[in-house]
């Protein structure tokens, strides 16, 4: 039993999942499982700070108060703190509709990480083993999932540890029965209605007996090597999402977050790749993925122009623009066009050169008068001459039109806007700059034909519209 205890403390040491001094929270339910795991972990020399928590999820009345008093006193013979919560799973099923199984997972998980919180601990222990990887495995292929779900439960997740992950059921029992610790059985684990109980006591034994008397450690095997790889494309997706990605929130947008995706760079990835970078796009704006969600992104991706949406779960939407992907999360009340609908009407006076901030829109307009004719690429040129000041700078209007720079006549800005691709919910970016004379220029796009530089000009206004 001692190479048991070196095991343990080997898997520790090679996860990196404890370290000297830590505190840590163990989820004992009185099981053998998490009974095994406390008893090793007392075992440790690394001077732990030990909190073992039961939790009664009201399922098994009778049974949850052997559980508790059993887990009470082994935790005093231990010298081992011990504290007893209870979440109310019926209650919270009949609320929501989850299943029991998934219900109590979560309530489970989350008073776990209460008492972590209370005491200040610095992780949570809990005792999955090799036998209960081998059934999530299955679980995962049978409800559909990708490399990462097959993957299964990782050692370490987070704040969350899983020492006994590489150890299999049976020895777990060897080494409670050569100790003597006493634990309790729960009698759920024999109920064919969850599937997980169905895949262990049915499936299982049926794979075992026809196809493979090796099938734990084939899965085993396989779920490791489909860790290393996903770990591999984990990182590589993790580069490109930080390369191709931009993600930008702001505190007064009405809790709007979005995230912009360029459609070429994307478009060009493995499918692999895309399908990760996607599937963290869902996650980061708050949309759980899932295949048929993903598939319909990369619709969306292959459609041509710009305008086309989808509508996914939580308030995040899909808009396809003419360079990128955009997604938007909105707040609970709104809707992407009624944001537009909602767009600022902006209307400021502009006396003469110099900067002026639109914090509507978050830009900052610069106007210099200048002699010299050099000019970089962001700037647009007006000739001085053809303007008289004061000007004045306001959002476009219904029926707005101007010549742009080298058309052969005028056009509605609606359609000089449509034309650039530029999405309609980007518009309202682009107000224009008038003077009495006319629309002087669509900022930060085109100037009016009128405004050009002819041979004669010796004087410029030099038209600067950034970000502020």
């Amino acid at each position: 039993m001692l190479s048991l205890e070196r095991r343990i403390r080997k898997s520790i040491d090679d996860h990196r999942l404890i370290s000297t001094g830590q505190s840590v929270v163990i989820g004992v339910s009185g099981g053998p499982d998490s009974i095994c795991l406390m008893h090793l972990l007392c075992s440790l020399d690394k001077n732990l700070q030990l909190t073992c928590v039961y939790v009664d999820h009201n399922l098994r009345p009778d049974e949850s108060v052997r559980e508790s008093k059993l887990v009470e006193s082994q935790c005093r013979r231990l010298t081992v703190d011990f504290v007893a919560v209870s979440v109310d799973v019926p209650a919270e099923v009949s609320a929501t509709g989850e299943s029991i199984e998934a219900c109590g997972r979560r309530l489970r998980y989350a008073a776990l990480e209460k008492v972590r919180r209370s005491r200040q601990a610095d992780i949570i222990a809990v005792g999955h083993n090799a036998d209960d990887q081998v059934e999530e495995v299955l679980l995962r292929l049978i409800r559909g999932s990708g490399l990462k779900g097959l993957s299964g439960m990782r050692p370490k997740n987070g704040r969350l540890i899983r020492p006994l992950l590489e150890i299999s059921r049976q020895e777990i029992l060897a080494y409670l029965g050569s100790n003597e610790h006493e634990f309790c059985h729960d009698s759920s684990n024999e109920s064919d209605r969850f599937l997980r109980n169905r895949i262990r006591m049915e499936l299982l034994p049926l794979l075992e007996k026809r196809f493979n008397p090796s099938i734990r450690n084939t899965l085993l095997n396989t779920a490791k090597i489909l860790e290393i790889e996903d770990d591999l494309l984990t990182i590589e997706s993790d580069r490109l999402f930080g390369s191709i990605v931009e993600i930008s929130e702001s505190d007064d947008s009405g809790g709007q977050r979005n995230l912009t995706i360029s459609a070429e760079k994307l478009a060009g990835c493995h499918t692999a790749l895309r399908r990760r970078i996607l599937e963290r796009a869902c996650w980061e704006t708050g949309c759980r993925p899932d295949f048929k969600k993903i598939g319909k992104i990369e619709a969306l991706l292959d459609s041509a122009g710009s305008g086309p949406e989808l509508h996914l779960q939580n308030g995040v939407r899909v808009l396809r623009q003419h360079d990128s992907l955009l997604f938007t999360t909105l707040a609970a009340d709104q809707h992407p066009r009624d944001r537009l609908a909602q767009a600022t009407v902006l209307r400021q006076d502009i006396p003469g050169p110099g900067t002026y901030l639109v914090a509507e829109l978050d830009r900052r307009l610069e106007i210099e008068l200048t002699n010299d004719n050099v000019f970089d690429d962001q700037t647009m040129r007006v000739d001085a001459d053809s303007v008289d000041f004061p000007l004045r700078l306001r959002s476009v209007l219904a029926g707005d039109r101007f010549t742009p720079l080298g058309a052969p006549g005028r056009k509605k800005i609606a359609r000089f806007l449509n034309d650039r691709k530029v999405p309609k919910h980007l518009r309202a970016q682009h107000p224009v700059l008038e003077s009495d004379q006319g629309i002087v220029c669509v900022l930060g796009l085109e100037i009016d034909e009128r405004c050009r530089s002819t041979e004669t000009t010796s004087r410029w206004l030099a038209v600067r519209w950034e970000r502020g």
